[in-house]
């Protein structure tokens, strides 16, 4: 066995050579759990791979890229060079039972898939058993559903699934016990035609899904996915039975790696998928016509550019990537643009993908969520590159009428538990706080880092100063408030700088965390106020008692300093017995005691009354402005109006409309809270008035139910917009939705994460313009010196209506900007790639009327801090490229001028490039062919050398076995 796995290295020693890294240098994991990131190098493997390896001397553990045992004899025979038994040869402790085709599987009489599952599918040319018999069914594999996921696997070319997969995906139960494996073996080791082979994995997806009475998921390498994509593009009912397509080192618009093979091994390599697999093949052409470039079902794709199989594996025209014209999901993961510099995206070829960290994370993601993977989901160090730091939370968004849906930002404060958090020199990322997100659930602001990862409540854009733009927020105490920091009111501008810091000046011992209601002109604001009292409960029949009672009322405040303008506290107006949470023969309390009204939200009218909402009353109260008084009382046992409904627990009241005669209010009718509920399903409310007859009247003229049907027991918002519509804050898990005016839901959404909530949520009209310019960092990672890109991140914290990025690079720090290209700007963080080591870089941001927002400062492009770990192979060190050479002498004040060359020149430019592209065509014909021919001879002896050193040793042994008819071995002696 040891001579067939040094066969191996010895083929491909020089890769391994340039996958180590020196001695002196240690690989630092650049990513962190829950699975496996950019920089993990750990994967789960078969336990007796790095004893073998160290054996032959190889710390396996040291070397970046794949490890796999098999891979490099797998990446030779997968190019058509080494016949499958050879490379079961090589393998001398593969089970090569597990790579049978002739299996006894079960055949249930109810599975109807065959000659058909519909009328739409092809129809077969394999005999049903031949299909059935290529399946293989662990002994451990569900046959029934329970709650597992089975996953099928699919090989490529030339290997069998179970020498593909033994020592990857075969073990991928240890990363996600959810799974249930299968494979799928196919005639000829898939090298008959491809056409022949999706027949036996159209009918695999389908048995599987029927025997287990659910959906499924695929995982395919190499040419497996073009057996997939055959299935479900010819058999139409596989669509409706799998769940997830995964596609390692796909090639789904085929290699021009075939046309260097063909012309020179042509009885030996070209075998009929191999042809078919050439770019732009008949067949290839015949896969991709009508959609075929295009996912039938939600899909994965991962690959490499070191991939020395499938070319091209980078870039738009990368081979491996698929369209997504039916939007059902497809993210195409690109290893060394995700994981640039990092070990992950270092020399993983085409089987070396296989073992690549990021594959796994992408898998397992894909496999736990609806849809394709999500980059975003997977837990690495660095969301965003500028702002590493930072977790800004996700948004999951249902949309169902999104020409309807109001113009908008969305503005929440996610926390994760109510109580300021005792300090810790523990690091945490900044996740609590206030954010800005954009309709898609796109970051536009994240201000956690800014208030020290502190609770913030009741943010939102204030636009009722002067006609700009401010945001208002309450940052909440700290833990332990000795006096010192009892909570701010802020009010930023549009650059995000302080305006206005309101702080406690009374005697409140903190600022409440309800309500920070900025009033017409920013001059004052209203806040809630609680203070703990000593006070007889006579109001409980109770005379002669005392107890701890929690007053609630609210300050009218002066946003400059802090003065109290107005004060107003429920004791003497509000009764204890008017709590749904007192009653008589409640126990009396120490302090702080009963809060018995627990407000929540007050407003104020253009007449300077007030109304304000006590949950535990059940009531809203209208105080005058004048005596303090109570006018009326809505809700409750001492309600003033004549009601058709019902509320309780109520939340964030507000006035829509005020006059003599007639109010219209909105509020969250909660109907319930922690330990009871009124009604089944909660409810944002717009309430009439009707104020001027007696009795007094109240009806409900717009209602808009919690989609879910479910009951948001704490907290909540409710926001009419200007178009109409209502935006409704739920709270928990940031759960929001927008309702048209006759009540249809227009939109959902809610927190990713279960572990945030946010107390209100709001959407207004935003412009932020930050003072801190864009931020741009970037790097360069290449294989070789003609070969070198230089990919970019850049975002804007806080700018609003940025619609494109300008990308420069110079020289020097003091050069000319050259233009180098821009891109629209998709997410919070933008990537762009460009050709070149490009040294100094700067970008702008556009808005989508062309004008120019802001300008980055210049930076310095990051390298490698060990270009060979990174992949470089060239035998010289990267040099910066002079990007006026390589883009033209194109600047700032010129750009405009672009386009006007001269037809004639762009021809002869034209025809120069694409006999320069042919001459390099024919030399890297010539060098291909040598190096096969090299490897091929390199093969044959190394494979001679170990059948003379097996004969010679079998020829030595004193015994041999014979098998006998029970088949176990007898021992016999030698003549």
């Amino acid at each position: 066995m040891k001579v067939s796995i040094a066969l191996s290295l010895f083929i491909s020693g020089a890769a391994i050579a340039s996958a180590l890294p020196s001695s002196t240098e240690t690989v630092e994991a650049d990513c962190v759990k829950p699975y496996l990131c950019c920089g993990e190098l750990k994967t789960p493997l078969d336990s007796t791979l790095d004893p073998i390896l160290l054996d032959l001397g190889i710390n396996a553990a040291s070397i970046v890229g794949s490890v796999g045992l098999l891979y490099f004899a797998n990446e030779l025979t997968a190019s058509g060079l080494i016949p499958p038994k050879a490379l079961a040869c090589l393998n001398g402790y593969a089970i090569i039972d597990l790579n049978s085709i002739h299996r006894n599987n079960p055949s249930p009489a109810n599975l109807n898939i065959y000659p058909y599952k519909a009328k739409s599918d092809a129809p077969y040319s394999i005999a049903e058993n031949t299909l059935r018999a290529a399946i293989h069914i662990p002994r451990s594999f569900s046959h029934k559903w329970d709650k597992k996921i089975p996953v099928l696997l699919v090989p490529g070319t030339a290997v069998p699934a179970a020498i593909t997969f033994y020592f990857n995906f075969g073990k991928l139960r240890r990363a996600l016990p959810e799974s249930e494996l299968v494979w799928v073996d196919l005639p000829q080791a898939s090298l008959d035609g491809i056409q022949l082979s999706a027949e036996y994995v159209a009918y695999a997806l389908n048995y599987v899904s029927a025997l287990t009475s659910s959906n499924i998921a695929v995982i395919s390498w190499s040419q497996g996915a073009l057996d997939i994509q055959w299935a479900l593009k010819y058999w139409p009912s596989t669509r409706h039975v799998v769940n997830d397509f995964i596609a390692i080192s796909p090639d789904f618009h085929g290699t021009i790696v075939k046309w260097l093979v063909c012309p020179l091994l042509n009885d030996l390599a070209c075998t009929p998928s191999i042809w078919q697999q050439g770019w732009d093949a008949n067949f290839i052409q015949a896969l991709r016509s009508q959609g075929g470039d295009s996912a039938y079902v939600p899909t994965t794709t991962i690959y490499s550019s070191f991939d020395k199989i499938v070319r091209p594996m980078s870039g738009e025209n990368a081979s491996a990537r698929l369209l997504d014209y039916r939007g059902v999901g497809v993210s195409n993961n690109h290893l060394q643009t995700i994981c640039a510099n990092n070990a992950a995206g270092g020399l993983y070829t085409h089987e070396g993908v296989l073992y690549n960290p990021l594959a796994w994370a992408l898998t397992v993601d894909a496999l736990l969520h609806d849809g394709p993977s999500n980059i975003t989901r997977i837990d690495t160090k660095k969301i965003y590159e500028q702002l590493p730091q930072v977790r800004a939370l996700k948004f999951d968004i249902t949309y169902y009428d999104r020409d309807s849906v109001s113009p908008g930002y969305w503005f929440v404060a996610p926390y994760g538990v109510i109580d300021p958090e005792p300090p810790t020199k523990q690091w945490k990322p900044c996740q609590v706080g206030p954010y800005i997100y954009d309709a898609d659930g796109t970051l536009i602001w994240a201000g956690s880092c800014l208030y020290d990862n502190r609770n913030i409540f009741d943010f939102k854009a204030v636009p009722n100063i002067d006609g700009g733009s401010y945001l208002s927020f309450i940052l909440q105490h700290a833990y332990r408030n000795d006096g010192n920091d009892k909570g701010t009111g802020y009010v930023l501008d549009q650059h995000y700088e302080t305006e206005k810091a309101v702080p406690v000046t009374n005697d409140l011992g903190a600022f409440n965390m309800h309500e920070f209601n900025i009033l017409d002109g920013g001059k004052a604001a209203l806040a809630c106020s609680y203070r703990n009292k000593y006070m007889s409960l006579g109001d409980l029949g109770r005379p002669d008692e005392y107890g701890w009672v929690v007053t609630g009322g609210f300050v009218e405040l002066d946003t400059a300093t802090g003065e109290v303008l107005f004060e107003w506290d429920s004791e003497g107006y509000i009764s204890i017995d008017e709590s749904v949470k007192v009653g008589p023969s409640t126990p009396a309390s120490g302090e702080p005691g009963w809060d018995y009204i627990h407000v929540n939200a007050v407003d104020k009218n253009a007449a300077g009354e007030y109304i304000l909402s006590a949950r535990f009353t059940s009531t809203i109260y209208l105080i005058s402005g004048q005596d303090k008084s109570i006018i009326w009382r809505l809700g409750g046992e001492k309600s003033d109006f004549v009601q058709d409904f019902t509320f309780s627990k109520q939340h964030h009241v507000r006035f829509v409309e005020s006059n003599a005669t007639h109010t219209t209010i909105s509020f969250l009718n909660n109907a319930s809270d922690e330990a009871e509920q009124e009604e089944d399903t909660s409810a944002a409310l717009i309430v009439q008035l009707h104020t001027s007859v007696s009795p007094m009247t109240a009806k409900v003229i717009e209602r808009y139910s919690r989609p879910d049907g479910d009951l948001t027991r704490l907290r909540g918002s409710v926001q009419k917009l200007s178009n109409g519509n209502v935006f409704v804050g739920w709270s928990e898990r940031g759960y929001q939705s927008e309702h048209s005016p006759e009540g249809e839901v227009l939109m959902e959404a809610r927190f990713a994460s279960s572990r945030f909530s946010t107390y209100r949520s709001y959407k207004f009209d935003f412009t932020g313009r930050p003072i801190a310019p864009p931020d741009v960092v970037s790097s360069v990672y290449g294989t070789d010196e003609t070969d070198l890109t230089t990919i970019f991140h850049v975002s804007w914290n806080g700018a609003t209506d940025v619609a494109s990025w300008n990308f420069y690079a110079r020289v020097n720090q003091a050069g000319m900007p050259v233009l180098i290209g821009n891109t629209t700007k998709l997410d919070f963080e933008t990537m762009y790639i460009a050709d070149g080591y490009l040294d100094w870089v700067s970008v702008e941001a556009v808005d989508e009327d062309g004008n120019v927002l802001g300008t980055s400062e210049i930076q310095r492009t990051e390298t490698p801090s060990n270009w060979r770990l990174a992949g470089f192979q060239g035998d010289i060190m990267p040099t910066p490229h002079d990007p006026s050479t390589l883009y033209g002498d194109r600047t700032i004040a010129d750009d405009d001028d672009d386009g006007t060359e001269d037809t004639e020149e762009v021809y002869l430019k034209a025809q120069e490039a694409a006999e320069t592209i042919y001459k390099a065509w024919e030399v890297i014909r010539g060098v291909g062919g040598l190096l096969i021919f090299v490897l091929v001879l390199c093969s044959t002896g190394g494979l001679l050398a170990g059948m003379y050193w097996y004969f010679r040793q079998r020829s030595m042994q004193a015994y041999h076995e014979v098998a006998s008819e029970e088949g176990q071995p007898l021992n016999e002696p030698s003549i």
